[in-house]
Order: C-alpha cells, then sequence, then structure tokens
C-alpha cells in the first residue's frame, strides 16, 4: 500500500528524517498484517481503483496525491439482479415480457475519516526513532480498522435504517421480512424475509438458512441463484460458529428418523455424518470479526449473518490510501506552548447497502 505523507517541517534534514521513519512504521504495521475482516464481508473499490479512474489523484511519481486534490464524493457499483425466467415463444410471433433491470448501480457516498494523537516532546526525545514508528504503525492499524466500522455499523442497523430501497418498497429495511422481490412496488406477489429473532446458530438453522436462501425467487417464481457460502460472526460467538461448521459438531446422527436428519440426508447408517458434508459443501468461508458486537449488547452477541461471497450485500470504497501529517516543528503552537507533538492520519471512503437477497441476517434472542 502506498503511503502518503504530509509535514510541517522547518529543517529539510528533519523532514528526511520523520518521513522515513514514518514511512517505516506504517509499513511495518501492513507488514504484519492488521487484523481487519472488511474484504471478507464486501464489495470493495480501492485507491488503485480509483487512481485508474481518476488520474488527477495520482501524482507525477505514481503516488496517491494528498486531499487538497478534487476527490470523488460517491463510489458506484454495477449489480444487477435477474427478475426473470426464460418464457417459451409461439413460432407464429410475437416476443417475450420485457422486465425492468432492477437497481444496476448503487451508490456509496464518500467522505473523509481521522484520527489523531500526541505525545509529549520529553517522551519523544528520550526515544526519536522508537517513538515515530509505534505512533505511525498505532495510526496506521486504525486507518485501516475504520472500514470494519463502517460495515459493522451497516449490520448492527441494518434492521432499523433506511436505504436504497425503503421509499420504493414502502417502508421496508435492508434487513426486514416480506420484502418484494422486485425491490420495488412488489407488483410481482413475490416476497422474502433476510431478518429473522430468537434464531441461535445451530447446525440445524445454519442448513435452513443455507436453503432459505438458495430458494428466494426473483420477480417470477425462479430463484436467483444465490448461493450462500460465507458465515459472519462477531468473535464472541466463535464456539458457536466452529460448533454449527466443524466436524466435532456433529448433532444429527444420520439415524433415529427423519427428524433427526440435515436437510437432504438420507436416512440410514450409512449417512451418517452427512450433515457435516452439506455444511461444508455450501460454507466456505467463517469469518470471525472482531468488532461486530457491542460487548454489552446481548442482541450483538447472539446475531449472526450468512452472505453470498460474490456480492455479500455490502458495499465499501476507499479513494484514498491513509494521509499521514504531523507537526513536530519547535514553532508550531502545540510544541511551543504545550511541549507536545501531535500525528494525525486521515482517508477518504464510505461504505453502504447493496442488494438484501445476498445476505441474511439471524437474530439469537
Amino acid at each position: 500500500m502506498a503511503i502518503e505523507t504530509i509535514g510541517n517541517q522547518s529543517q529539510a534534514t528533519n523532514q528526511l528524517l520523520y518521513s522515513s521513519l514514518v514511512a517505516a512504521g506504517m509499513q511495518e504495521a501492513y507488514l504484519q498484517e492488521v487484523k481487519t475482516f472488511y474484504k471478507d464481508i464486501a464489495r470493495c473499490q480501492m485507491p488503485d481503483y480509483f487512481a485508474a479512474k481518476f488520474p488527477s489523484l495520482v501524482a507525477p511519481d505514481g503516488s496517491m496525491m494528498t486531499p487538497s486534490a478534487a476527490l470523488p464524493q460517491h463510489a458506484f457499483f454495477a449489480q444487477a439482479m435477474p427478475i426473470a425466467v426464460m418464457e417459451d415463444l409461439d413460432v407464429n410471433g410475437g416476443g417475450a415480457t420485457s422486465f425492468p433491470v432492477i437497481r444496476q448501480v448503487q451508490d456509496v457516498t464518500l467522505g473523509p475519516r481521522e484520527v489523531k494523537t500526541h505525545i509529549s516532546v520529553w517522551n519523544w526525545r528520550s526515544d526519536v526513532q522508537g517513538s515515530v514508528q509505534a505512533v505511525a504503525g498505532l495510526l496506521a492499524r486504525s486507518a485501516e480498522k475504520k472500514a470494519d466500522y463502517l460495515l459493522s455499523d451497516l449490520l448492527n442497523n441494518g434492521n432499523t435504517a433506511t436505504c436504497w430501497f425503503t421509499t420504493a418498497t414502502g417502508g421496508k429495511h435492508f434487513f426486514d421480512t416480506n420484502i418484494p422481490c422486485d425491490l420495488s412496488d412488489g407488483l410481482s406477489g413475490q416476497t422474502f424475509s433476510n431478518y429473522r429473532t430468537n434464531y441461535p446458530l445451530t447446525v440445524a438453522n445454519l442448513a435452513k438458512a443455507v436453503g432459505e436462501m438458495r430458494a428466494i425467487p426473483a420477480g417470477d417464481t425462479v430463484p436467483i441463484a444465490v448461493e450462500p457460502d460465507t458465515l459472519i460472526v462477531p468473535t464472541q460467538m466463535t464456539y458457536d460458529a466452529d460448533m454449527a461448521t466443524l466436524v466435532g459438531s456433529i448433532v444429527y446422527s444420520g439415524t433415529g428418523g427423519a427428524g433427526n436428519l440435515a436437510p437432504g440426508q438420507a436416512n440410514n447408517t450409512a449417512a451418517q455424518g452427512d450433515n457435516v458434508a452439506f455444511i461444508r459443501k455450501y460454507i466456505k468461508k467463517v469469518v470471525y470479526a472482531d468488532v461486530l458486537a457491542n460487548p454489552n449488547d446481548a442482541n450483538q452477541l447472539s446475531t449472526w449473518y450468512l452472505a453470498d461471497s460474490r456480492s455479500y450485500g455490502l458495499l465499501y470504497a476507499r479513494a484514498l490510501a491513509p494521509q499521514y501529517a504531523w507537526q513536530v516543528s519547535p514553532n508550531d503552537f502545540f510544541v511551543f506552548e504545550e511541549n507536545m507533538y501531535k500525528f494525525k492520519v486521515n482517508t477518504w471512503e464510505g461504505a453502504g447497502y447493496g442488494i438484501p437477497m445476498y445476505i441474511q441476517k439471524n437474530r439469537g434472542l
């Protein structure tokens, strides 16, 4: 990742020193792989994508320019959803019914994000190199982690917040029940639900959720081929997720009657363990999201999500790499008056909702 540095320095030598140390600290943070999950749960547009679409953001040396450059206010994601099956035609003439493409482009609003910190001059001067790199690394991690927080807010609030189709559907939220499949006026008569309560994460419930999502119809009665393959849970639900997806979590024996079988599992002794194969056939990835749940919110701590990795239903865009700035000149106000060095990093990013068929929210309570 390209790292931008903007300094307020009085001496060229100091500028070079701090630039190199800041870059080293931030690069070290990224080399240590800042633990994030946003790329696992959302379709993403990153700085390289915007650099190709907006050449004005790129400096002559190939690096991304500072926020003084004109920045895109929106990110656009092309997403089309099939809404009809092929019709039989009369050999004597006539054509098929024409259906509109639903919401080809989702618009995500972009804006500035920033975090600041400071350190006393005396603590700094006792360990210049270590202090610079430590501060830079912490800010780099904060900048990279912001995407996780943006997407977590969307997931946590999706059953109450308005979204791009709320008005057209008469007040439906992104996570809701009986959402019109045409995401519009509902004239097709088909609906789906992507929100449940009192639905804890178990093998049985996970298998049922997979089946429900795969059966979501388009504007007519034909399924739109959703393939839920990603389970998203807060890290506090690691045990529940493992019990629902790992071999050691078998709860269906394969014997004892249909009530003790996973969907599609044969009722015979040879079928023992088929439920594990069933789950593993569809669930390819489990995402343990460390900032998804508020530790004091029982509902969030019991909520899990099932998503199709081809879309996820969530969108994220970052137009600029993190921009790092500092004030360490003796003439800077806070240095002169408070004996404090100040640092900050900012980005230009945003997140939004995509197509609701591709993700389901299930509250355990």
